[in-house]
C-alpha cells in the first residue's frame, strides 16, 4: 500500500497481486476499494493471454465488480511494444474488446475511461505525452480527479467489515477492516453485535504498521558540493519516496543544464536559485523508514553563510543523529578540513547543539585516485576520527563508511568496488543508532521556534516537545503568568497526531 494526493482526493493505493494462486490477498484488498485501477497489456499474445479464459484480465474485472467496486478506470499499458509503437489502431482494437467484457460483468463502458500508457516511461500517467498524439483523452492522474465521489453511509448502523487481525509487540491484537457505513473516531467505544463486548477505537490509521517504529530525526550536514543533498535524494529515492519518473524527468533537466550529477539533488533542491547555483539554500525535509525507525531527514545547506538556515530550520537542536558528508577527491577533502572549510566546523557545531549520534560517509569514493581507494579511505577516517575525539564524540564508536552517493555503492545495498571495506551500509548503520531517550516524567518544555499565519486558522506556533507529552486538546498554562491555552491540534511533518512528544505544530 502507498499514499499520494491528488489536487481533489487523498489517495491509499493498494497494488494487487495479478496470479490466481494469489487471489485470496487481492480479495481483502479489493474489499475495502473505492474504485479499481484496470491495468491491461497491450502487447500482441499478452492482451490476447490475459483477456482468454485462462487470464486473469477477465477474472479481476469480475472479481471487483462482484466485491462492490463500481467504478473503473481502464490503463492499456505497454504502448510502447506494440506491433506499431503507440498504435492508435491496437489501442482501439483493446477497448472494444475489453467494452464488451466489462458490459457483460455489469459495468457502463461508457462511463470508463480507457487511458493509453507506458507505465515504465510514464507515458499519459501524470502528463500527456507526444509519442500518442491521437489521444484526446484524460491522463490516468486526470482521470482519478474525475471519479465520483463516494458517500459513506452515515445513518445506518456501524459496520466494520472484519479483514485481518495482527497480534503486534507494543499494541497487542489489532483488527484491520473497512468502515463501510457510518463514521468511527479515536475514542469511541464499540460494541460488537447483540453482545455486551465492548472495545474502544485507539487510531483510525490507515495504513497501520503492524510494529510501531522510534521516530528520530536525521541531519545530513559537511561542507559545501561534498555530496550532501545527492546522499540524501540517493537514500530517499531507493526507499521508495520517489517515483522513477520524477527521477528521469530532473535526469533530463540536469543534462540540459550540463549537470548530470545533479539528479539526485535536485529532488531536494526545490528552489530555483539552489539549482543554478548548484549549492543547497534551504533546508530540505524527507521521511523514509528503516526496518527500526521513522526517520525524518533534513537536508542541511554547506555553505558557510548560510549556516543561520541550518540551526534554525531544523534547528539542529532537536536532532537525534547527524550524517557527516565527507568530499573523498584529493585537495577537495584536504581544503574542507581546513580553517576555510566546513566539514569540522559542522562537526563541532553538531557537538554543540547536543547531536550525540554521529555517522561519517566518504563520498566520491569513484572519484578518488585510484577508483575506489582502500588508502584514501583510511587517510581520511583517521584524520577525521582525530578531530571528532578532540570535539568531545567518541571516535571508536562512529562508523566510517565509503560511499558513492551518485552510483549508490554502500548506500543501501553492499557493493563489489568497495569489497576491501567490511562495515555496514549507510541504511544499516542508521539501525545501529542507539535509541533516543525522550523524558516524559518531567515538567513539559516546549521551546518556540517559529510562528505561522494561516488564513482561518490564526497563528500558528511551531515547538517541540522537549520534555512530557502532549495531547490533542489538553489545556495547558504558558509559564507562571497566567495565560491558558488549548492544543487544538498535533502534527508532526505534515501527519496528524493524538499525542506528542517530538516536533509539533
Amino acid at each position: 500500500m502507498w499514499q499520494f494526493e491528488t489536487s481533489r482526493c487523498y489517495c491509499t493505493i493498494i497494488d494487487a497481486p495479478g496470479h490466481r494462486d494469489f487471489v485470496k490477498n487481492m480479495i481483502v484488498a479489493t474489499s475495502q476499494a473505492d474504485f479499481a485501477v484496470l491495468v491491461i497489456d497491450s502487447t500482441v499474445g499478452g492482451f490476447e493471454a490475459g483477456i482468454s479464459k485462462g487470464g486473469q484480465t477477465r477474472e479481476h474485472a469480475l472479481l471487483a465488480y462482484a466485491l462492490g467496486v463500481k467504478q473503473m478506470i481502464c490503463c492499456c499499458n505497454k504502448m510502447d511494444a506494440t506491433t506499431l509503437l503507440y498504435s492508435e489502431a491496437r489501442y482501439d482494437e483493446i477497448k472494444k474488446e475489453v467494452s464488451s467484457c466489462l458490459m457483460e460483468v455489469g459495468y457502463d463502458p461508457n462511463e470508463i475511461p480507457f487511458v493509453p500508457i507506458y507505465g515504465l516511461e510514464g507515458d499519459n500517467v501524470i502528463e500527456s505525452s507526444t509519442r500518442l498524439s491521437w489521444y484526446r483523452g484524460p491522463t490516468l492522474y486526470q482521470a482519478l480527479e474525475l471519479l465520483i465521489e463516494l458517500k459513506c453511509p452515515s445513518d445506518e448502523l456501524n459496520c466494520h467489515p472484519l479483514q485481518e487481525v495482527y497480534k503486534t509487540r507494543s499494541v497487542r491484537t489489532v483488527p484491520v477492516g473497512g468502515v463501510k457505513t457510518r463514521v468511527r473516531k479515536p475514542g469511541m467505544v464499540v460494541t460488537f453485535g447483540s453482545s455486551s463486548l465492548e472495545t474502544r477505537v485507539k487510531s483510525n490509521n490507515p495504513l497501520f504498521d503492524t510494529e510501531e517504529k522510534v521516530h528520530i530525526n536525521i541531519i545530513v550536514i559537511g561542507h559545501v558540493n561534498s555530496g550532501k543533498s545527492t546522499t540524501t535524494g540517493h537514500l530517499v529515492h531507493r526507499l521508495g519516496r520517489i517515483s522513477n519518473h520524477y527521477l528521469q524527468r530532473l535526469k533530463n533537466e540536469a543534462t540540459e543544464g550540463n549537470k548530470k550529477s545533479s539528479k539526485y539533488a535536485w529532488m531536494l533542491d526545490k528552489i530555483k536559485a539552489e539549482h543554478e547555483r548548484g549549492f543547497t539554500i534551504d533546508i530540505s525535509l524527507w521521511k523514509f523508514e528503516t526496518l527500526k525507525y521513522y526517520c525524518t531527514v533534513f537536508d542541511a545547506p554547506g555553505h558557510r553563510h548560510l549556516i543561520t538556515n541550518m540551526i534554525i530550520g531544523t534547528g539542529t537542536f532537536q536532532v537525534d543523529c547527524a550524517i557527516l558528508v565527507i568530499d573523498s577527491i584529493s585537495g577537495v577533502f584536504e581544503f574542507g578540513i581546513s580553517e576555510e572549510g566546513q566539514t569540522l566546523g559542522y562537526a563541532l557545531l553538531a557537538h554543540t547543539l547536543g547531536v550525540k549520534e554521529m555517522i561519517c560517509c566518504c563520498n566520491k569514493m569513484d572519484a578518488t585516485t585510484p577508483n575506489y581507494s582502500k588508502a584514501r579511505y583510511l587517510k581520511i577516517r583517521k584524520a577525521v576520527s582525530s578531530y571528532l575525539k578532540k570535539v568531545g564524540y567518541e571516535a571508536g564508536r562512529i562508523p566510517f563508511i565509503p560511499i558513492s552517493a551518485l552510483e549508490g555503492d554502500y548506500m543501501i545495498q553492499r557493493s563489489a568496488r568497495l569489497s576491501w571495506y567490511k562495515g555496514p551500509t549507510l541504511y544499516e548503520a542508521l539501525d545501529h543508532i542507539d535509541e533516543p531517550k525522550r523524558p516524559v516524567d518531567t515538567h513539559r518544555g516546549l521551546p518556540l521556534q517559529d510562528l505561522y499565519k494561516i488564513q482561518n486558522i490564526g497563528t500558528v506556533p511551531e515547538e517541540r516537545v522537549e520534555n512530557s507529552t502532549l495531547n490533542s486538546g489538553m489545556v495547558f498554562t504558558c509559564g507562571l503568568s497566567g495565560p491558558a491555552t488549548e492544543v487544538k491540534s498535533l502534527e508532526m511533518d505534515l501527519d496528524s497526531l493524538l499525542e506528542a512528544g517530538m516536533t509539533l505544530l
